[in-house]
């Protein structure tokens, strides 16, 4: 049997071909145009993401700050603690006796805040602060403006406290610290806390040998203390003079030089050391500072040699014909000369006059 078969003419199979190719070239055309899509997209990613690394780098290459150590030392003598960032000076003050403790703190090299440190040259204490209005005060009360000792950290990383003790007229009078551990200790001891006073980037560390070299210069001072009160009741029994005090003070003229908290003209004294040296010669104990000294006499107003003349800061052994011999920064060390006022002293409080002491008051 014969099988018809459907024909269909050529130009229809062309045709419908044609329709097949027309509706199969657009799809291909759009799934290109989404693929370039996405990988242009891909690439404004990446290049987001290295400009945001590229950022991030740079602003972490700004913060990163150059930092140096401030040092701290102890005068064993005054009870002074000293600091700064300067290697050299650090080293000065060992040579003369001060101990390294170690750093206190880290700071910045540089920042907008600097820390301004000042010297009372009568007392011998050394003060640190940031701010302008402080800095001022202390100058026009007589304080020599030293310049900047270090840098305060801007980003305020970690407080630096000071303390202030309100016992001390005399060096010492203040301690700056990173440790809240030390913080504490000292107002447990009844020191005034002051609050933070500056920052720095991060704590510093101690020197272990410190402690034990502190101990030896403690034990050392204690025998020249036995052997001075040893050679002192020797002499108790001879009967005091105030012309014995004049004669024993002057001997020292141009022969020490001043040290801030100096207890001894043989190492360096600073005034009321001195006088407390001198007085001490005789059998006869007076208080350390210049203020306190007071307290072991009673107020004359027509001094005589022998007798005490003391300022809040400064004290000096009455000479006679209105000269007195002291120990003073400016004349570097004991000297002779006319009485007379100065603003570095601070407030002049009289002559005293020390009971134990023969001269007619």
């Amino acid at each position: 049997m014969n099988k018809t078969c459907k024909r269909f003419p050529l130009a229809m199979l062309v045709m419908t071909v044609g329709l097949i190719t027309f509706s199969t070239t657009p799809l291909k055309a759009e799934n290109e145009t989404t693929t370039e899509t996405e990988t242009e997209k891909a690439a404004e990613t990446t290049e987001k993401a290295a400009e945001t690394v590229t950022e991030k780098t740079a602003e972490a290459a700004e913060k990163t700050v150059e930092t140096a150590e401030v040092y701290r030392l102890y005068s064993v003598y005054s009870g002074e603690h000293f600091y700064t960032a300067k290697k050299a000076e650090k080293e000065a003050l060992v040579k003369a006796g001060w101990v390294y403790e170690g750093a206190g703190w880290i700071a910045p090299v540089k920042s907008n805040t600097p820390v301004y440190r000042l010297y009372n040259s009568e007392a011998g204490d050394h003060h640190y602060t940031i701010k302008a209005k402080e800095r001022a005060a202390l100058v026009e009360y007589g304080w020599v403006d030293e310049g900047v000792a270090f840098y305060s950290d801007d980003e305020k990383t970690m407080a630096v406290y000071r303390q202030f003790n309100p016992y001390t007229e005399a060096a010492g009078a203040h301690n700056y610290t990173i440790s809240e551990k030390e913080k504490e200790f000292l107002i447990s001891a009844s020191w005034v806390d002051e609050d933070i006073c500056w920052y720095g980037i991060s704590e510093g560390w101690t020197e272990e040998a410190a402690v034990k070299q502190i101990a030896a210069i403690q034990k050392q001072m204690e025998a020249e203390i036995a052997a001075e009160q040893a050679r002192v009741a020797a002499e108790k029994a001879k009967g005091v003079k105030g012309s014995d005090i004049v004669a024993a003070a002057r001997k020292w003229i141009h022969k020490t030089r001043y040290r801030s908290g100096g207890n001894n003209p043989s190492s360096g004294v600073d005034c009321s050391g001195f006088t407390q040296y001198i007085f001490r010669q005789f059998g006869i104990k007076i208080n350390r500072t210049a203020k306190s000294q007071a307290a072991n006499g009673y107020k004359v107003k027509n001094p005589q040699p022998g007798d005490l003349a003391l300022w809040t800061h400064h004290a000096a052994i009455y000479a006679g014909n209105n000269k007195i011999v002291d120990s003073t920064s400016s004349h570097h060390g004991v000297d002779e000369r006319v009485f007379a006022t100065w603003r570095g002293a601070g407030t002049f409080m009289g002559f005293y006059h020390i009971p134990g002491v023969s001269n007619g008051n």
